[in-house]
């Protein structure tokens, strides 16, 4: 792999984990991690962990975030107010869930 693509990827990963527990997880922490693959896989290994992380990977401030806010609704309504299935009398399958 042409060595300015590798440092690219490395980067892009960077940027995304860069918060990752408070460990300022850098490049060079992603090169090290990938020089553990056999030359001709570290592109695609690169490549498919940058395009989960672009897709996937969820902020620490942004997920305590949706975590307080979801305990906070929690605390202001009845567990009766939630359901999983909706019960349908003719035996229809479900559509979605509540």
């Amino acid at each position: 792999m042409d060595a300015t693509i590798k440092s690219q990827l490395c980067n892009d990963i960077a940027n995304i984990i860069k918060d990752y527990k408070g460990l300022n997880l850098d490049s060079k922490h992603v090169e090290k991690w990938i020089n553990q693959f056999e030359d001709n896989e570290q592109e695609i290994v690169l490549r498919g962990t940058l395009h989960l992380f672009k897709n996937l990977y969820i902020q620490e401030s942004i997920f305590n975030q949706w975590v307080s806010d979801v305990y906070y609704h929690l605390q202001k309504c009845s567990i009766s107010n939630y359901s999983l299935l909706e019960y349908q009398i003719n035996g229809e399958s479900q559509k979605e869930l509540n």
